[in-house]
């Protein structure tokens, strides 16, 4: 168990699939910006599933980016670190404390656009923290560093959010 995040594509939105949807009329966009469809027709929910897993748009399972931010121990170290560097982490990095770290192994919730501009600026000052003083190895300094870039990125150059 651990934390993954993902930014969904616009591809549904943009009517770029190449393989078009068993029941558009019943498709949607979720506020976590994930392809849904509104049905509670058990057949027609493993349809749209397979679907999505079926790569109907250039990105796999319709994700434009996604990352196994970490398992439990290593969000939780995170969070120790992030603690020791700052005397007032939520209020430092109050996106990433409170929406993003906060537990370890969170889902089903998701970083509107105005939250995922607060956390382009946390990311960056992330990076001019020396991680190293706070006990984390090189290679933990450096995930430390890149901690959500991608996903930030690809939120914001295509308008979605961030999903958990």
């Amino acid at each position: 168990m651990g934390l993954d995040a993902v930014v969904y594509c616009d591809c549904v939105e943009k009517g770029r699939l190449r393989i078009p949807h068993p029941w558009p009329h019943l498709l949607y966009i979720f506020k976590n910006g994930r392809p849904e469809i509104r049905s509670q027709n058990e057949d027609k929910i493993d349809l749209h599933d397979a679907w999505m897993e079926g790569n109907p748009c250039k990105h796999p399972e319709l994700m434009v980016e996604g990352c196994h931010l970490g398992n439990i121990a290593f969000i939780d170290f995170i969070r120790e670190a992030v603690g020791r560097v700052t005397k007032a982490p939520g209020r430092d990095f109050p996106v990433v404390w409170n929406k993003v770290i906060y537990n370890s192994c969170h889902t089903g919730d998701y970083l509107k656009l105005p939250q995922v501009h607060k956390l382009k600026e946390e990311v960056r000052r992330l990076r001019a923290i020396d991680f190293a003083e706070a006990g984390l190895k090189a290679r933990e300094v450096k995930y430390v560093k890149d901690f959500l870039a991608k996903l930030v990125k690809a939120s914001l150059r295509i308008g979605k959010p961030i999903a958990f």
